[in-house]
């Protein structure tokens, strides 16, 4: 297993911890048990032995999420006789030119794919188990990457998928950023990593490396004005966060003023709750002060509660005259790259924090999955390609955002939309897990 850290776009390496653990393609033969066979199961991700194991995993190492990495199997001349032959995968029988993976909820990978394929499945803190999670990805890719770099291949050229739960497929792949410093060793600090750690065919160090990740596009569907939906929403968010239990005078009141959008997101998970600066800035801080009952009683959506506001012109110029001014700025800028970037050249657009009591988080560190609402938001909302968020956390994190279709880049339900989420990812442990 190897523990890799989520970050944020051209910071230094902060953000959220995650455990990345890959699945050996066969059982340890070393390993001695009462029956040789016992760990056969954890060739199944969704064998009830493995999910028992990958829960308790999980909970043993108590971050916000660990992921599990399975690599595509090999595609064998028997390999089609190995799916379960049930009547929905009987219905869905791939061509004669494709394969299926029974671990890839029958979905049809080409063989001639140069791309490598892989299964991830999360699981938070508790054992509950999430569909998807966007900084567990981000550790994902940096433990593929360098095992695809201890192979030969040079960084320029790696680009997988993840097949998560109910059929969908992530793209992963270094980040341009990171793929030009493949000639040679990235600075300290910096988007492409640190100076040290192990270096990929081209020299470039993978220790810290920036990457993309293309997520499903998700559409949030506000509440109506008068609604039912609104108002219980208001009530849950007053109670939670602005109650005599946040303690201080000034968090006591939130107004209908206060509240500039409350929605939640087109599949139900998440609900959406644009705050005013100023209120954004009076959510308390320690979880003790936040009313996290409220939360988990409320049925208007099913895994977190998003609370994000817009950064407002003046902090956006502010922002760009300190990136401007940075040291790692103007190195960039004379090496003509772009004003502003690197360490303490980023502009920020928007700002989140997630609470997730109904999956065993209180609040997230860095939540890469909620940004599939909050980049084509925000991206519409501020009529801007690119935008960057920082949630703002204990520990924080800032995550780039551009909404992207099949086309173009014009807001289209009709056309297939993704998300390309980038951040970087710090290798800070591996080891063996003998369990």
């Amino acid at each position: 297993g190897d523990t890799a850290g989520g970050g944020g776009g051209g910071t230094p390496p902060v953000g959220s911890s995650g455990d990345a653990f890959f699945v050996p393609p066969k059982p340890v033969a070393e390993r001695k048990t009462s029956n040789p066979n016992n760990d056969v199961f954890l060739q199944d991700p969704d064998h009830e032995s493995t999910i028992s194991w990958m829960k308790t995993i999980a909970r043993e190492f108590n971050l916000s999420e660990t992921v599990f990495i399975w690599e595509h199997a090999p595609k064998t001349a028997n390999f089609l006789e190995q799916i379960p032959q049930d009547n929905d995968s009987n219905q869905h029988s791939p061509p004669q030119n494709q394969v299926l993976h029974k671990h890839f909820h029958n979905t049809a990978t080409d063989p001639e794919e140069s791309s490598p394929h892989y299964t991830l499945r999360f699981y938070t803190c508790d054992g509950t188990s999430v569909d998807l999670c966007g900084h567990a990805t981000l550790a994902a890719s940096a433990v593929v990457f360098k095992r695809l770099s201890k192979v030969g291949i040079n960084l320029s050229d790696m680009s997988v998928k993840f097949h998560v739960k109910n059929g969908v497929i992530l793209n992963a792949s270094p980040s341009v950023a990171a793929k030009s410093c493949s000639g040679s060793s990235a600075a300290s600090g910096g988007s492409g990593g640190a100076s040290a750690g192990s270096k990929g065919r081209g020299g470039g160090d993978l220790s810290s490396m920036k990457i993309k990740m293309c997520f499903p596009w998700k559409d949030v569907i506000p509440f109506d004005q008068e609604s039912a939906e609104r108002e219980s929403g208001m009530a849950v968010i007053r109670e939670a966060f602005f109650s005599e239990q946040a303690g201080t005078e000034n968090s006591l009141e939130l107004s209908e003023e206060d509240v500039l959008f409350i929605g939640v997101d087109d599949g139900g998970d998440d609900l959406l709750v644009e705050l005013t600066s100023a209120a954004f800035f009076r959510v308390p801080k320690r979880m003790s002060d936040i009313n996290f009952k409220c939360m988990l009683e409320f049925d208007g959506y099913t895994r977190g509660v998003i609370l994000c506001c817009a950064v407002d012109e003046f902090s956006r110029r502010r922002q760009e005259e300190q990136c401007l001014s940075h040291p790692s700025a103007r190195a960039s800028e004379t090496k003509g790259g772009k004003k502003g970037g690197g360490p303490g050249g980023v502009t920020v657009d928007f700002m989140s924090r997630f609470f997730g009591p109904k999956v065993g988080i209180e609040e997230d560190p860095v939540t890469g999955s909620a940004h599939c609402i909050l980049g084509p938001y925000f991206a519409n909302k501020l009529g801007r390609k690119t935008v960057v968020g920082k949630q703002k956390s204990q520990r924080g994190g800032i995550v780039e955002c551009t909404p992207e279709v099949a086309d173009g880049l014009e807001i289209s339900s009709e056309k297939k939309r993704t998300v390309s989420i980038s951040g970087t990812a710090v290798m800070v442990m591996n080891g063996m897990l003998y369990i």
